[in-house]
């Protein structure tokens, strides 16, 4: 079974117009629990995952430095419509670009999105219904929510959504070092 892992990024902020930023991360080997014990041994102790935003300068080297040498494939979507769109809307124009674009990958079989809660969940569930319907994925592809908390490699698109935030703010630094593994769509 092949894995894409999701998280998504507003780098203005939730509600301030602006890009939108959604990531897959895809593990190119079969054993996940490997990867995940090396990304735990990386999280503070005071924190109950490792995430971007929380991070400081070291913590974030160290965990795109880790990332770089790990077996994954990113692709990256950044969509940017007009400002008047909400949050929601910006959010469903990069599910379906991303959708898309796994699904043209054809060989991922299991998305994993980060889980906003339940009426966010359910609100991503149904767009993933209207995807379906309008034929953007197939019926091959099954689509499921975990906590951050519960699933390390969640933090991995975290991470690279964090690089692309500061790519687009004119700090390439920590998406250069995943330049080999990462694929931008605009």
């Amino acid at each position: 079974m092949q894995y894409a892992f999701v998280d998504e990024s507003e780098p203005n902020g939730t509600g301030h117009g602006g890009p939108y930023i959604m990531v897959a991360s895809m593990p190119l080997v079969e054993d996940l629990d490997d990867l995940r014990q090396r990304l735990m041994r990386l999280k503070p102790r005071r924190q109950k995952k490792l995430h971007w935003y929380e991070s400081v300068d070291s913590v974030r080297a160290a965990t795109i430095e880790l990332i770089s040498e790990m077996p994954f494939i990113h692709w990256a979507v950044v969509v940017e419509p007009p400002g008047s769109d909400s949050a929601e809307r910006r959010r469903r124009s990069c599910m379906e670009r991303l959708f898309h674009e796994v699904e043209g990958l054809e060989a991922v079989d299991q998305v994993v999105m980060e889980s906003r809660g339940q009426a966010d969940d359910r609100r991503d569930m149904r767009m993933v219904s209207n995807l379906r319907t309008r034929r953007v994925i197939t019926g091959s592809i099954r689509v499921n929510h975990h906590r951050g908390i519960e699933e390390p490699l969640l933090w991995v698109p975290d991470a690279v959504c964090g690089a692309m935030n500061a790519r687009l703010a004119g700090d390439s630094q920590w998406s250069d070092r995943l330049a080999r593994q990462l694929w931008v769509c605009t």
